[in-house]
């Protein structure tokens, strides 16, 4: 999310006590301005979703939160064929029945959208699971293949997220120029994938392990498989060889 810092399993241990700690919903972000939905990219996504738009219409509130598939990820929503299974899952409320609620209390948004949720008959709408401390966060995002936790600090209105990535070492078995870094082409499983040069150094070391001889690998995390087998947005850590690397 834009504005939201990612953080490490470190830093997320050693302010998780002082964080309100919900689930990182896999989806596309929505403002429900009172009237219509928008996405972050101001996109009007009311004819996409017209059965969450008219319960979000029961509300006197200005909303935002993660429009997705329950259970799913972005690739999923992104289909036409399942946008009528999409629910939002609200995470911030601006205003509500005229009061103006910007910068509020974590926990006291977090009140309010589960009031609001008591006391009305939604079925489109949902709040994004809440833990109790980080470590059950974190076990239930291992255990149902989750994308994360959002960490939002109680004392300000500074929020992180942590995601759950997998980590893999694959072949890399050419490159592909680009402007600046370009793209490093992977193997995996007989599935060809890209993911990102970062910068002109790795692309330095992997031309040298060429004229030395070597095979290259690159250590890569992603957030999970593609229908096809791909790693899903790729992040490259380090370059080397497999020995290297091990």
């Amino acid at each position: 999310m834009p504005g939201m810092k990612e953080i490490d399993m470190d830093d997320a241990l050693g302010i998780a006590e002082k964080c309100l700690i919900e689930l990182k919903i896999d989806g596309s972000r929505m403002t429900f301005d009172g009237t219509s939905m928008v996405s972050d990219r101001d996109v009007n996504r009311d004819a996409r979703y017209p059965h969450v738009l008219e319960e979000l219409k029961k509300i006197d509130w200005v909303c935002r939160g993660e429009m997705a598939i329950p259970g799913s990820n972005i690739l999923q929503l992104n289909k036409k064929i399942n946008w009528h299974k999409a629910k939002i899952y609200i995470f911030d409320v601006f205003e509500y029945e005229g009061q103006d609620l910007r910068g509020a209390n974590p926990r006291e948004n977090r009140w309010l959208i589960e009031d609001i949720l008591r006391r009305n008959n939604l079925y489109q709408i949902a709040a994004p699971q809440l833990f109790k401390t980080f470590e059950d966060g974190w076990r239930y995002v291992c255990d149902k293949s989750a994308e994360g936790l959002v960490l939002k600090e109680l004392a300000n209105s500074r929020q992180h997220k942590i995601k759950k990535l997998t980590e893999e070492k694959l072949p890399i078995v050419g490159y592909e120029p680009g402007k600046g870094k370009g793209a490093f082409i992977l193997l995996r499983d007989d599935v060809r994938c890209k993911v990102s040069g970062t910068s002109e150094a790795y692309v330095a070391m992997y031309k040298a392990l060429l004229s030395h001889g070597e095979a290259p690998f690159a250590e890569i995390e992603y957030q999970f498989l593609t229908d096809y087998g791909i790693p899903f947005q790729p992040r490259l850590r380090r370059l080397d060889t497999l020995a290297e690397l091990a």
